[in-house]
């Protein structure tokens, strides 16, 4: 393949890392892709300051690490407690903010979305809500993207194939202005 997606938060890099040591991933990703192949993975990450990033990585399975795009877009309590919800639950129950912290809570990135060019092809991703910003849609193809990656459950969506087909045709028009 030339191209390989995982879904939103398959951990696909993370969980490799566990199984194998350095030298044991470089053999896994040159036996399983003898041609240079762009994989694009989701990960929660640790960045440099300690904080919790929903990630979206770039690798050429030849070269290494091209880049990443950190969420931007967060969903209010499936990644972050909006401040008058910690207020609520500090006053019942402090712990409870520090367990959901520890496990569920997200930091935005800090940059906008990202084109990766690789064999002459620019490619872009956004992740999980990143799918109702037209904002983000709008200044990812403003890059000029020959095509994008949207790494999302429709889960959200409860199976309502109107919300489906609408969330579809407005990202075409976004794309095609």
């Amino acid at each position: 393949p030339k191209i390989v997606v995982f879904p939103e938060g398959a951990n696909f890099f993370k969980n490799l890392s566990v199984f194998l040591n350095p030298n044991e991933v470089k053999n896994f990703f040159e036996s399983a892709f003898p041609e240079p192949t762009l994989i694009v993975d989701n990960s929660r990450v640790i960045d440099e300051n300690g904080e919790f990033k929903s990630r979206v990585i770039y690798l050429d399975s030849k070269t290494g690490a091209l880049g990443f795009y950190d969420k931007k877009f967060l969903t209010p309590v499936g990644e972050f407690l909006p401040y008058h919800l910690k207020f609520v639950i500090n006053l019942f129950s402090k712990n409870k903010t520090s367990v959901f912290a520890n496990v569920r809570e997200f930091s935005k990135g800090n940059s906008g979305p990202l084109i990766i060019e690789t064999k002459n092809i620019r490619i872009g991703a956004l992740v999980c809500s990143g799918i109702l910003s037209p904002g983000l849609y709008n200044k990812l193809s403003s890059l000029n993207p020959d095509f994008l990656i949207t790494m999302a459950s429709a889960g959200i969506f409860k199976g309502a194939e109107d919300l489906l087909k609408q969330k579809v045709v407005a990202t075409n028009l976004i794309l095609t202005g």
